[in-house]
């Protein structure tokens, strides 16, 4: 038996995420007792209230998330007691709680072993028969103990904020960033990457140093007509102070250092691919190790332009993207060219995995009166993309697939916004 807790443990443990940790709990719990259903339920202390996380062996006739009040039903009373409960016949204990939503009828055996961790009740781990029976004290230590480590699982993930979870889970799914534009936004996740990465660079030699200048100069100018594309299109959306930001790239971009070191490196026998990397890779060392904050940022924007002058090398079109009319701006490092590549997508707010309160695309989203959240590093991109997620530019936090009543708070939160915005213009220009 030993044996087989040590296998369930480390295979729930080995989960790359809570759901699956959850369901390779109930599956194989159910399978080493030969038991007819295992099932997880999760306490939600706020809501006074168990949700019903994950099941082997339940019938559910519904869709939508299943609850057990607290004081309702033998799980509560395991929760309650914080001892498990080990009963031969549950349907007729007269705490019993039929509930519609799920057909159980048929299941007599019951043990309840609540889930606690630092003297605090995560959820409870219930395994039923169809048998009428009392289990073994072996079969109680083995849920007990595994009761234990789901404990551990589930103050994890209750910490790192749930990035992705059951939907039937009550809690909030909170990511932690830095406040960079103040404001409330609620809606779709539109995940955006570059076109190419510099990181991505296998280095490679050439014998024709020539050839690769000329694919460097050319790469360079279809760059420049693309950012006099980007900042033309932002005129009259941005103030002219803001738009001098692609000012900034246009010199980067003009500087002799900058194309004098990439020639010099391609002439040393470099791919131009190659020498853009070294070249690029080693300004953006140089600002990050700066230590004014503002400066250090600008780091940001050398990555940025070194990798639009990569997708021209590597003659990638510009991304025709198919944003949703208004969404949430998602990306590893948003910056200002990309914010300004959805004119005509109403951005309502932005989160990006690095970055701070210096940065341009920092600077672009107060501008244009985006709420913006930096250096949320706690995101997994692939898995953000289509969620709903609510923008708190004032605290920092980001919340994915909110439950409805915080995201009515939220909205009802954003129409305040909305209601002083109209006024203080109205009375702009008054005495």
């Amino acid at each position: 038996m030993l044996r087989v807790l040590q296998r369930i443990v480390e295979a729930v443990n080995q989960a790359p995420d809570f759901e699956l940790a959850l369901q390779t709990m109930v599956r194989q719990v159910k399978e080493a007792l030969q038991t007819d259903s295992c099932t997880v339920y999760l306490a939600d202390h706020e809501q006074k209230q168990f949700a019903l996380a994950a099941t082997d062996g339940l019938k559910l006739n519904s869709d939508q998330p299943i609850h057990v009040p607290f004081g309702e039903g033998v799980i509560s009373l395991a929760a309650q007691r914080e001892e498990p409960l080990n009963i031969a016949n549950a349907s007729s204990h007269p705490k019993f709680l039929k509930l519609d939503e799920v057909d159980e009828e048929r299941y007599n055996a019951m043990l309840a072993a609540p889930v606690i961790h630092r003297r605090r009740v995560l959820g409870v781990l219930a395994v039923q028969q169809e048998h009428t029976r009392a289990f073994t004290r072996d079969e109680e230590a083995f849920v007990v103990t595994l009761a234990a480590q789901l404990a551990v699982v589930i103050a994890h993930a209750e910490a790192k904020g749930f990035l992705r979870t059951t939907k039937q889970s009550p809690w909030l799914q909170t990511i932690k960033g830095l406040a960079a534009a103040p404001g409330v936004a609620i809606g779709q996740a539109y995940v955006v990457k570059p076109r190419a990465r510099l990181s991505e660079v296998t280095p490679k030699k050439s014998d024709k140093p020539e050839h690769e200048i000329r694919r460097f100069r050319s790469a360079v100018a279809r760059t420049r007509q693309e950012l006099l594309d980007l900042s033309e299109s932002m005129k009259g959306q941005i103030a002219d102070e803001t738009l001098a930001i692609f000012d900034v790239y246009h010199a980067m971009l003009d500087s002799t250092n900058l194309g004098q070191e990439v020639e010099q490196t391609i002439n040393d026998g470099w791919r131009a691919q190659t020498a853009l990397k070294l070249v690029v890779e080693n300004l953006v060392n140089q600002f990050e190790n700066l230590d004014d904050e503002y400066i250090r940022e600008r780091a940001s924007d050398v990555r940025d332009l070194g990798q639009r002058i990569l997708s021209h090398l590597k003659d990638k079109a510009r991304q025709q993207l198919e944003p949703p009319a208004e969404c949430i701006l998602v990306a590893h490092e948003v910056t200002a060219t990309m914010l300004a590549e959805l004119p005509n997508t109403e951005i309502l707010g932005m989160v990006s995995v690095r970055g701070s309160g210096s940065s341009h695309a920092a600077i672009m989203a107060r501008s244009m009166g985006i709420p913006a959240v930096l250096g949320a590093d706690d995101i997994e991109l692939n898995e953000l993309d289509g969620e709903t997620v609510i923008v708190d530019g004032y605290n920092g936090d980001v919340f994915v697939d909110p439950p409805l009543q915080v995201e009515n708070e939220y909205r009802q939160l954003a129409e305040e916004e909305l209601e002083l915005r109209a006024k203080v213009e109205q009375a702009r220009g008054n005495p």
